[in-house]
């Protein structure tokens, strides 16, 4: 989720900024040039800098749906199934565990 996300990026830009005391709100962090908006559109159409065009969420959402596969750390079970199906995985046994014949 973007919140998350944001937060997320957020709680390290202090840590790794921990030594010089920098003192920023999360609001502040998100209106300055450190926090990085639509990393993951600017990283998959390489525009890292200059603003972002509705073309470049298009192109961005294209080249997922084309080039990924995608799961979703909040629905892991249904991730990791979808995971198996594609790659056509055979389960493997837990320790202790044997895997049954279907």
């Amino acid at each position: 989720h973007p919140l998350d996300r944001a937060v997320a990026s957020y709680e390290q830009y202090l840590q790794q900024n921990s030594d010089q005391n920098v003192v920023m709100t999360l609001d502040e962090y998100i209106d300055s040039p450190e926090f990085v908006q639509n990393w993951m559109t600017r990283f998959l159409t390489g525009k890292f800098y200059s603003p972002l065009q509705k073309e470049d969420i298009v192109l961005s959402g294209s080249i997922l749906r084309q080039k990924a596969l995608i799961g979703l750390y909040d629905k892991m079970d249904e991730s990791i199934h979808r995971f198996d199906a594609y790659f056509d995985w055979n389960p493997m046994p837990i320790e202790g565990e044997e895997i049954q014949n279907q």
